[in-house]
């Protein structure tokens, strides 16, 4: 009962300290890696080049609410050169460590397009994405900055008119972020 109890009192002083402050909002873009593939995608497709992303949200103290617009490109058989490109929003939670560090964690929902450049056999779904990262905060007086390394793993299930591919592209990235 005592566990139950610290537990509760951890869960809410997290919670109302990630309420707590003025709300903010940001803008940001981040250069990722070239991603990596399960095997069902990469049998079709293989990446090229570098991921890219650019985000948006709100922040409450230190909870988040984002949205990200992620590209990359694949070489495939049959089509040629091609693209995936993911919309996602996503609850983020900044856990302040030290010295202008955060880390932080994020899970969202995505809708994903993998264009082949015909409408008959175009892939789309809806998956979800988990990620982690470290920010260095830089605060100055009329914006915040934000550096931050990240690890995203994305997951969704794509269709088209001839059958379904599972698809799990994962990233490493390095961004800047501008609050406002």
């Amino acid at each position: 009962m005592k566990s139950a109890a610290f537990v509760a009192t951890g869960v809410l002083a997290i919670s109302s300290t990630a309420l707590a402050g003025p709300v903010s909002g940001y803008v940001g873009i981040a250069l990722g890696t070239q991603p990596g593939l399960n095997q069902k995608l990469h049998d079709f497709a293989n990446p090229m080049g570098r991921s890219l992303r650019g985000l948006g949200g709100a922040r409450f103290g230190m909870f988040s609410v984002e949205a990200a617009l992620n590209s990359f490109d694949v070489v495939t058989r049959g089509y040629g050169d091609r693209s995936v490109t993911e919309l996602s929003l996503a609850a983020k939670l900044n856990v302040p460590i030290d010295n202008d560090f955060e880390l932080f964690g994020r899970f969202g929902i995505e809708e994903t397009w993998f264009d082949l450049g015909d409408d008959r056999v175009n892939f789309s779904g809806a998956g979800f994405l988990i990620g982690a990262g470290v920010a260095y905060r830089i605060k100055l007086t009329a914006v915040d900055l934000s550096l931050f390394v990240d690890y995203n793993i994305h997951q969704a299930t794509l269709s088209n008119m001839v059958g379904d591919l599972e698809v799990s592209p994962r990233f490493g990235a390095l961004g800047l972020i501008v609050g406002f």
